[in-house]
């Protein structure tokens, strides 16, 4: 059954181009007050010389938007003079500054770009299901996936997350973490479930390959004791790349192995090894600090039996 799931028709292609310089680590002279939204030309100690508009500044970086590269980032110490360009657009606003609030993640599928600490993502699909991720640091988040009417109505139902990120340039971020899946029924716990996983992107927030790993660990489902990891591993592989300034496209493939629960005649409950194939095609129209998302999801279950459904939403970056 695992080797039949891994030769589905079902697996997306992606595809990503990438291109971005890391600046070292040095002492950096005065530069001017930097804006959010000004076009600058930043000189390197080693004279590179980078231009594009200011997204956000940290203590250790300086982050923005070349004109015809997605994101980047330099250290500030690296910076040796900032030269202040002409205004793009209206105002001083940049009308090229419509930057994905989705670098952590493709669709569902967490990525291995770091967040900014500070920052806050938020996203829905269908107004039910609901998703924040918050960086603590510039290199741990934490955040939590969950139903909104079904978690009134029957009982909560959450996904928790964890994720440590490190980027060893502007195009290559490595990623461990952990998501879990939590579920009551009035008031008692009925389900619950782990995937410790590892991650690789290679790329930015505006196109990337992410391709990650993971192993389910069953607890409780509906109540019935688990306590043992699937036989094999999940995997998955996610890819996002803008095709436009305002838009995305992407997708997600992932096959998951995990542990279920069936009755056979007579009421009696067994476990059994289960596989399930589901893939994701989206794109998303964005805004400077939100997208609109719309896409199709298809889901194979252990038994072959196919389910599509349309996906829409919206995404924040707080």
């Amino acid at each position: 059954m695992f080797l039949r799931s891994l030769l589905t028709p079902f697996a997306f292609c992606f595809a990503a181009f990438f291109t971005f310089g890391a600046a070292p680590s040095a002492q950096a002279q005065t530069s001017p007050s930097l804006q959010v939204g000004r076009n600058y030309t930043f000189t390197l100690l080693d004279s590179t010389r980078i231009s594009g508009v200011l997204d956000s500044v940290t203590d250790r970086f300086i982050y923005f938007t070349p004109a015809k590269r997605g994101s980047a980032r330099v250290y500030r110490a690296a910076v040796a003079r900032v030269e202040l360009g002409a205004s793009i657009g209206q105002g001083g606003q940049a009308q090229i500054l419509r930057q994905s609030p989705h670098g952590s993640r493709s669709f569902f599928a967490p990525t291995a770009i770091p967040m900014k600490r500070g920052e806050l993502l938020y996203s829905n699909v269908w107004v039910e299901y609901n998703t924040f991720e918050f960086a603590l640091t510039d290199h741990i988040s934490v955040g939590a996936s969950g139903l909104l009417f079904s978690s009134l109505i029957w009982g909560l139902q959450m996904a928790p997350t964890l994720k440590y990120a490190h980027s060893f340039s502007p195009t290559r971020h490595a990623a461990v973490g952990a998501v879990g899946l939590v579920g009551t029924w009035q008031g008692v716990y009925e389900s619950g479930s782990a995937m410790p996983f590892v991650a690789y992107t290679w790329g930015t927030a505006d196109r990337n390959i992410t391709a990650g790993m993971g192993w389910v660990y069953d607890d409780l489902i509906f109540g019935t004791p688990v306590k043992k990891w699937a036989r094999y591993p999940t995997v998955y592989l996610s890819g996002t790349r803008r095709v436009a300034k305002r838009w995305l496209v992407g997708g997600e493939y992932a096959l998951t192995t995990f542990t279920g629960i069936t009755t056979w005649t007579g009421g009696s409950e067994f476990t059994l090894d289960g596989t399930s194939n589901a893939g994701i095609a989206y794109t998303r129209y964005l805004w400077p600090r939100f997208s609109v998302d719309a896409g199709l999801g298809v889901h194979v279950d252990h038994w072959g039996w196919a389910v599509a459904l349309p996906l829409v939403g919206a995404s924040f970056r707080l």
